[in-house]
């Protein structure tokens, strides 16, 4: 498959900025078009939020409060965005397919932000988010989650600082589940123009399935010969941590990931790979559920 179309969601975090640069990165090698996002809270959802013993005049002046902030927001981000777009020469887009090359669409929404995130990515090839760094507000950890387990469609998590290109040494992180394969088939386009590709498998916590040898021979069909390794831990947190040392290792510049292969309950309980290197990566991730 190609990436043609790029959905990427403005948080209002910090993290704004190195996604919409990673996406742009992505849209320079695939000729994508991004689609920047906005969603503003509706103020009326305020109300049911408020609890007991607020007057109606308190609530109103959380409306207008909870309705100009979220202007503001809007606001910042289509600056960034605009602002982007103009230095670099991209030109902005109404109706597919656009000029052929990189290009920029926009739209701002009302509504409840994972929701809309989850609708608006079902129909675009890949969605770019800035990964929630600690201490970030839950809303924003629940849009990523939103879009993981709702959209569809595989998430790309920019870390902190975008890099200045990607796929060229990609590493696979494989445990024989079925979102590990999901994510291995939609990141195919990648995989097949990067200069090294690794199957990186866990001594313990595999789950069943094929090993990374059959991973290796599926591949080799598009012509992508990857090398097999493997990586220490027991735990959850020590496969997480192993797994992002071996990265560093093999310098890889990107890792392709299933997302959540146990259910994200017992993640939120006991922790888990995806949980620690969501929290951790210093490169892009590139994730299917």
């Amino acid at each position: 498959m190609d990436i043609r179309t790029i959905l990427l969601p403005f948080t209002s975090t910090p993290g704004d900025k190195a996604a919409m640069e990673l996406a742009f990165v992505i849209a320079n090698k695939y000729r994508s078009n991004v689609h920047g996002l906005h969603v503003r809270m509706d103020p009326r959802d305020i109300a049911p939020l408020a609890g007991e013993g607020l007057s109606g005049a308190m609530i109103e002046e959380m409306m207008e409060s909870a309705e100009k902030e979220g202007m503001e927001h809007s606001s910042a981000a289509r600056r960034m965005f605009d602002e982007y777009c103009k230095s670099k020469g991209i030109p902005f887009v109404e109706e597919p397919p656009g000029p052929g090359g990189v290009s920029a669409s926009w739209h701002t929404e009302i509504g409840r932000e994972e929701d809309v995130v989850s609708w608006h990515g079902r129909l675009h090839d890949i969605i770019v988010i800035s990964r929630p760094a600690e201490g970030q507000e839950k809303s924003t950890t629940e849009v990523v989650h939103a879009a993981l387990m709702d959209a569809g469609r595989p998430l790309m998590l920019a870390p902190p600082e975008a890099p200045s290109d990607i796929g060229k040494r990609v590493a696979v992180a494989w445990n024989g589940s079925r979102e590990a394969a999901k994510s291995i088939a939609a990141a195919r386009p990648i995989l097949m123009q990067a200069d090294e590709v690794y199957i990186l498998t866990a001594e313990e916590g595999y789950s069943h399935g094929p090993g990374a040898a059959d991973v290796a021979r599926y591949l080799s069909w598009y012509d992508v010969r990857p090398e097999l390794r493997q990586f220490g831990g027991s735990s959850p947190q020590d496969i997480g941590g192993s797994l992002l040392s071996k990265l560093n290792e093999l310098g890889a510049d990107m890792l392709v990931m299933g997302a959540y292969t146990h259910s994200r309950l017992r993640h939120l309980i006991l922790g888990g790979v995806t949980s620690h290197v969501v929290s951790n990566a210093m490169m892009p991730v590139f994730m299917h559920r």
